[in-house]
Formats: structure tokens, sequence, C-alpha cells
């Protein structure tokens, strides 16, 4: 190979690599098709931290308990998300990406913590938990209230003002619930 086919080789890879940079690097949210629904990447950011949390979201979720939440907006920093109120999180997601952990739990036996978008009544399990060992459930997709509004899930008028996701707790233990938002789905 000659030094022009080597020299034209490296500007070659070196344009397609700086055409990558932008995309790797963008804290902007990028868009992949499945489904109905658009999944949005985002940088992982903090909607609900109850060791950190005021008023009712703050303290541990005792057995039986449920708390339900916002994945977008300024209520997150009552919630004891992030300062930045995670500002890649639209209110009208369909669904979201989130990381699940169980900090400092206590009680006397195993437990599970529920999720279900709020105004619904089936939650699933989104994680499973000891007393004296936290847990993390990661990269879970769940649906939020708006998502069921858009796709036929309630009947009237969009019942989805006040919270997006309901979790609970099972009748065994307490815990601190962390909640970390990786991304999200929406129509468009």
């Amino acid at each position: 190979m000659s030094n022009r086919d080597e020299t034209i080789r490296t500007r070659v890879v070196l344009t397609a690599f700086a055409a990558l940079v932008p995309a790797l690097v963008s804290p902007q949210a990028e868009a992949v098709q499945a489904g109905p629904d658009y999944t949005y990447t985002i940088t992982p950011c903090r909607i609900l931290d109850t060791r950190y949390a005021s008023g009712v979201f703050a303290g541990k979720l005792g057995p039986n308990e449920s708390i339900d939440i916002r994945t977008w907006g300024a209520t997150i920093i009552s919630q004891g998300g992030s300062a930045t109120q995670c500002p890649d999180v639209p209110a009208d997601a369909t669904g979201v990406y989130i990381n699940v952990q169980a900090a400092q739990p206590s009680g006397s036996g195993s437990n599970y913590i529920g999720i279900r978008p709020y105004g619904t009544d089936n939650p699933a399990t989104a994680l499973n938990y000891s007393p004296g060992s936290g847990a993390i459930g990661n990269a879970q997709l769940v649906g939020t209230c708006y998502g069921q509004w858009q796709y036929g899930g309630f009947v009237g008028p969009n019942p989805c003002q006040s919270f997006d996701l309901t979790f609970n707790n099972g009748p065994l233990a307490s815990t601190d619930l962390v909640v970390d938002i990786t991304g999200f789905t929406r129509s468009y």
C-alpha cells in the first residue's frame, strides 16, 4: 500500500469517527423506533430517593405501603431526585426505562416492590429484596399513566395530571426506594 493510499484511508476513518463523536457525547436524547413508539436513551437521572426526599416522599416504604411518583418536572426534587429535574424526560412519555433499588431494607422476611402505571391496579414485581441486603433491578421498561391513557387504558379525560407511576411494597419489610431513569418511550 502506498503512502497516499494509507493517508486517504486514515482520513476516511478519522472523518467517520469525527461524525460519530457528537452522537456519543451529546446529552440530547436520541430516538429509535420500536413498535408504535420511539425509544429514547438519556443520561441516567435520579427521579426518586426516599432517603433524601421531603414531605410525603420522605422515609422508608413500610409494609403494604405504596407511593405515587412523577417521572418529570419540579416534583422530582421533593422526591429526592435530581435538582436538574431530569430535563430530557417529557410529560408525554408513554413508558420509562428505570433502575430500581431497595436501600437499607429491614423487616421480618424477604419482600418485593411492585410497580404499575398510576391509576391502574395490576402491579408487576420490579424487585425482590431481603432485609439486611440491598437489591437492584436494572433496565425495566414500565408504562406510564400517560401511556395507558394514550393507548386506551382509561376512558374519558386524562387522569394523569398528578402522577406517572405507583410503587407498592410487599407485606414483610420496609425499605428506602431509589429510582433512576435511563430512557423513555413516546409516540414521536
